[in-house]
């Protein structure tokens, strides 16, 4: 005879396998949380991507995109980092009452100038603070 068996008796070991992800890897485990997060929210992109065909009525394939999707993500978020980076950089420097160059330091490749700025940041930081 065969035994059926009931599909809530594997809920307590899905339970248990969880809390012991997360004790043991918490860091993999919010990695992996946030992950199916971002796909949930990025499944509306998808599909919407896979409905457009071409001249020929083909679909597009899930896979292509998902990596549409994710590099159009990754561009974005790229360019609003290096735009905005230079400009965060300066009003907070100018918040907390810094007047040196941020910016410059940061985006200067001359290791002479960079060596005279990183002296002049920390006069600057030594004068700020007493």
């Amino acid at each position: 005879m065969s035994r059926t068996q009931d599909p809530t008796s594997a809920f307590p070991w899905i339970l248990a396998f969880v809390a012991l992800a997360i004790w043991v890897l918490p860091t993999l485990t919010v990695l992996v949380g946030y992950s199916i997060l971002l796909a949930y929210a990025l499944l509306p992109i998808v599909q919407g991507l896979q409905k457009l065909h071409d001249h020929r009525g083909r679909h597009l394939p899930r896979g292509v995109a998902a990596a549409i999707v994710v590099l159009a993500l990754i561009f974005v978020a790229g360019y609003a980092i290096v735009h905005a980076a230079p400009r965060l950089g300066g009003e907070i420097a100018g918040f907390v009452g810094f007047t040196c160059p941020f910016e410059l330091l940061v985006f200067d490749a001359d290791p002479g100038v960079l060596n005279t700025r990183v002296g002049h940041v920390q006069q600057c930081s030594h004068d700020c603070t007493g």
